[in-house]
């Protein structure tokens, strides 16, 4: 199985011929580059993370998870304030009327 890494986008294509286009970005595998084109797909460079700036992220204050969890929590909190309010309220009709 021939594997041609296309010198475009970088992927590598297997089972093709030269004559092809790439999976990834459709330019034949054959073309040329141009300058251009390769400082518009060069990788952006990478971001070194040092040891300081990973204790800064493990010593910065952790949120709860509750404030973390968004709408979901705040419609399941209503909810359950609802349901004890008619419970509540079905209670006193119940006992009220005894």
């Amino acid at each position: 199985m021939p594997k041609i890494k296309c010198s475009h986008c970088g992927a590598t294509n297997q089972d093709v011929a030269e004559t092809d286009p790439c999976w990834q970005c459709g330019t034949a595998l054959n073309a040329p580059v141009s300058a251009a084109k390769t400082e518009e797909t060069a990788a952006p460079p990478q971001t070194v993370v040092t040891q300081p700036q990973l204790q800064k992220e493990r010593d910065a204050p952790q949120t709860p998870n509750s404030m973390l969890a968004g709408p979901q929590s705040n419609k399941t909190a209503i909810y359950v304030v609802l349901i004890l309010a008619i419970l509540v309220i079905a209670l006193l009709v119940f006992f009220l009327k005894h």
